[in-house]
């Protein structure tokens, strides 16, 4: 189980990312630590941080979707390697600084599906409440990747259900 920061600070400024994380699509994320721990159908977690541009307009730190693993880098199928480069090459997201863009483009890479993405998502303060504050995303934030325990993540997906479910019911 891992969580895969986003940081707001490296993509344009009018981009709301969270939104574009859909159910279903693929994604690819430049990792460098953990790499040849990630594994295929590992399930990840993605974390968005402060936008440090503009602080009071930001929205809260926390999950806003939910994916699994389908390929890790350097043991990509020829498709997935494929699927890999026709993203990079869609300009999604579209960084704030090219040199960002490159320095990631050019670390290893998994290839991922959402599984779930969140309207409502789970804050920093809604984990930290339900007793996760010791998580390595909380006590330290520049991480771009985290693991996180078996047990941790059982509670992180509970948290997810039951926001869900008070979330449907609010909206019905």
């Amino acid at each position: 189980y891992w969580i895969l920061q986003m940081n707001p600070t490296k993509f344009l400024p009018d981009i709301d990312y969270s939104l574009l994380h859909r159910e279903g699509e693929l994604d690819w994320w430049g990792i460098e630590k953990y790499i040849k721990k990630v594994k295929e159908e590992d399930t990840v977690f993605v974390w968005h941080s402060i936008d440090k541009r503009n602080r009071a307009a930001t929205k809260p730190r926390g999950i806003y979707a939910q994916g699994i693993v389908l390929s890790v880098w350097p043991n990509h199928s020829p498709d997935a390697q494929e699927k890999i480069i026709q993203l990079k090459q869609e300009d999604r997201p579209l960084w704030a600084d090219s040199n960002e863009r490159i320095k990631q483009e050019t670390k290893p890479d998994i290839l991922m599906k959402y599984s779930k993405t969140l309207k409502c998502p789970l804050t920093k303060d809604e984990i930290v409440n339900a007793g996760l504050g010791y998580i390595h995303i909380i006590t330290y934030p520049n991480q771009g990747i985290c693991s996180l325990s078996e047990s941790d993540a059982a509670q992180i997906m509970k948290l997810l259900e039951d926001k869900s479910k008070i979330h449907k019911s609010a909206t019905s």
